[in-house]
């Protein structure tokens, strides 16, 4: 009799042993296996030659039993020996005793396992016959074995499907008989899964099959992405790279749909697990590959919770927009352009940290300077040149105090900036004096720029400009103050060239000047000889430098004896 033959009697007889013997030991069905298994072999050397011979006579079949007294009593009941076997099972009476073991054994085990309370002690069975089939390469047996498995009772027991196929795995002589294996199993278990992400740069293949053509596909996607919620940053790490560089190729739209919904979950719900860093980590990096994710950070970002996670978010977003995000994305450009929104400050203040800005950023914010919206300004200028400066400059200067001087300050750190000819601008500029000299002591106040070499230079260059500006001697005497080691270069440098330049003919200039000699006199006093006979008569008659004078004069004769 072939499988199929006996497949159908065990089916028949199962639900007598359902409604009569409910309480059926493992270790009962295993003896029951067996006479079942030795009646096969009985009815083929007996049943078929019996048979032969009633044909011959052309009588009705009579059984013809062999000496066998614990057999007699049970033919009364069917003339199949595996109907005597299972009579005598259910009459709890002694089984037959018959010899041998067949291939039938196979679908036996199928059949047995709903009947039993504890089917444990099959397992062995079981493992032996899954074995021989992974050692002959038989994997289309093995699935057809496993299917039946679950249609005969393990969707009731899943715990003993869940150990055979853990047994498979410990039992895979390679990473290609496990490929072939697992995309034949029926059901693939938590210990599948685990054992594909652990070897996914030997099993790539395998893993793209199963999420393309896999029944449960998204299911082996939902477990992949539940790997992040594991304690273990090793694990963590492996399931971001194996989302972000593998599995994206595949289906780039049911990972953003998931990555966006774990995503926003982390910032809108406070999400108290401490696996919210490794959540954030893979949204970066999958925008890096799909920029278009910025319109997602862009909504969700006004809304996050906790600090501590706006913090991490940052410093995440910086790192990606330092080196993946392009900086001159529609979604990006379009934020900037409200520069008093949250998303866009923070923006603004990470892309002043950054080395180099994309020239699109640049523009768009020089232009809304342009028109009056400086709110960028101090978050731009690291990246400002002097040519960018005399575009804004008049703009800036026009700002209200404690605003201007932010802005000028900033400026004025950054790489870029000449801070000598930042000076050089204020003092061009046509506006209020007043105004310009209150710039000049707020820029000069800012000693860790200017010091006396800044100012020097500064100097250097003011002293040639034409036509020269009005606040120049406001300029050197603020200076001299704050530097009096500066006093020696203004007398015997910048002055004489002044008055080379004839500044007794500009009023405010000259009263500087004057000004500047009487402070530095009898230093300075040989500045006179600079001068016009006329002037320097005038100058004489001021108290200050004919004191000067004198004690100039005093000195000469001290140092001619």
């Amino acid at each position: 009799m072939d499988i199929e033959s006996l497949s159908r009697v065990c089916i028949r007889n199962i639900q007598k042993v359902s409604l009569t013997r409910p309480q059926i030991t493992a270790h009962q069905l295993l003896e029951l296996l067996e006479r079942l298994e030795q009646a096969e072999i009985w009815e083929q050397e007996n049943y078929s030659n019996m048979n032969q011979e009633q044909s011959e006579e052309n009588e009705p079949p009579i059984l013809q039993v062999p000496s066998m007294p614990s057999l007699q009593p049970l033919l009364f009941t069917s003339d199949n020996p595996k109907d005597i076997i299972f009579d005598a099972f259910l009459r709890d009476q002694t089984i037959p005793s018959l010899t041998a073991v067949t291939p039938n054994r196979v679908s036996l085990l199928l059949k047995a396992i709903p009947l039993a309370v504890n089917a444990q002690a099959l397992l062995s069975e079981e493992c032996a016959l899954l074995t021989y089939f992974l050692e002959n390469q038989s994997y289309d047996c093995l699935q057809t074995f496993l299917y039946q498995k679950l249609m005969h009772g393990y969707l009731d027991a899943p715990v003993f499907y869940k150990e055979l196929v853990a047994f498979l795995i410990s039992s895979f002589p390679s990473f290609e008989v496990a490929g072939e294996v697992i995309k034949r199993l029926p059901l693939i278990t938590d210990d599948v899964w685990k054992y594909i992400w652990q070897n996914s740069h030997k099993l790539l293949h395998l893993l793209r099959e199963l999420v393309l053509t896999y029944e449960e596909g998204s299911k082996g996607i939902d477990e992949i992405f539940s790997m992040i919620d594991s304690e273990d940053r090793e694990v963590q790490d492996h399931a971001i790279s194996l989302i972000v560089k593998q599995l994206y190729t595949i289906c780039p739209e049911q990972i953003n749909l998931k990555t966006i919904k774990i995503f926003k979950e982390v910032c809108l719900e406070n999400y108290e697990n401490q696996t919210y860093q490794a959540k954030v980590k893979l949204f970066f990096k999958l925008l890096c590959k799909c920029p278009d994710l910025l319109s997602c950070l862009v909504e969700i970002f006004p809304d996050i919770v906790s600090p501590a996670y706006k913090s991490f978010i940052l410093q995440v977003y910086a790192k990606a927009l330092s080196k993946n995000i392009p900086q001159n994305h529609p979604v990006l450009l379009k934020a900037l352009e409200n520069t008093s929104d949250i998303f866009a400050l923070d923006t603004l203040n990470i892309l002043s940290q950054l080395k180099v800005i994309h020239i699109d950023v640049k523009n768009l914010l020089l232009q809304k300077a342009a028109v009056g919206d400086y709110q960028a300004i101090p978050y731009l200028a690291p990246h400002l040149n002097m040519e960018d400066i005399s575009k804004l400059f008049s703009g800036i200067i026009s700002l209200p105090e404690v605003t201007r001087n932010n802005i000028i300050q900033t400026i004025l750190e950054a790489p870029g900036i000449d801070a000598s000819e930042l000076f050089i601008m204020v003092h061009r500029y046509s506006g209020n004096m007043m105004e310009i000299i209150k710039v000049i002591k707020d820029l000069m106040n800012i000693r860790h720029v200017f010091s006396p070499e800044t100012l020097q230079k500064t100097t250097e260059k003011i002293i040639r400009i034409e036509p020269l500006p009005s606040t120049i001697m406001y300029f050197i005497l603020k200076a001299n103050e704050m530097y009096p080691q500066m006093k020696s270069f203004f007398i015997n440098y910048a002055l004489p060239y002044l008055l080379d330049r004839k500044i007794w003919e500009q009023n405010i200039i000259w009263k500087g000047c004057v000004a500047f000699i009487e402070k530095t006199v009898p230093e300075s006093i040989h500045l006179l000889e600079l001068m016009p006979i006329d002037i320097q008569m005038e100058l004489l008659k001021k108290d200050t430098i004919k004191k000067g004078k004198l004690e100039d004069s005093l000195r000469g004769i001290k140092r001619n004896k």
